[in-house]
């Protein structure tokens, strides 16, 4: 049985990714934490269902966090919870948290202990 909640986190910047695995391991709270540095890494390993939250960056080269959202199996969406997060939201990001049931925060960037406690206890 599996203890805890685990987190994926999609960014392609490899600092980012270092430093929110280190805040949620600081926060103490019971997580997991894996990272990809491509949104098809990524997806391929959401595919297996064993996420129950994801850190998704808004902006990568090729895609934008829209167009991951629509690559995301319709299989995990009801269990998968998504944040979204970006140093530059925007109106169009807003939007997202009402197109999509399975997008529950958007969140400015950096990670911090509080704002991911928020998100974790909701």
């Amino acid at each position: 049985m599996k203890m805890g909640k685990s987190i994926a986190i999609i960014d392609d910047d490899l600092i980012t990714c270092r430093l929110m695995e280190a805040i949620i391991k600081k926060s103490g709270l019971d997580l997991s934490v894996n990272f990809f540095n491509t949104p098809k890494e990524g997806i391929n390993h959401l595919e297996d269902g064993e996420f129950d939250y994801l850190f998704l960056d808004q902006n990568f080269r090729d895609l934008s966090g829209a167009e991951v959202l629509q690559l995301i199996p319709e299989s995990i969406k009801n269990h998968l919870k998504v944040v979204v997060m970006s140093s530059n939201l925007t109106p169009e990001n807003k939007q997202l948290i009402n197109e999509y049931d399975f997008v529950v925060s958007l969140m400015n960037k950096p990670l911090t202990i509080e704002k991911l406690e928020h998100i974790i206890k909701e």
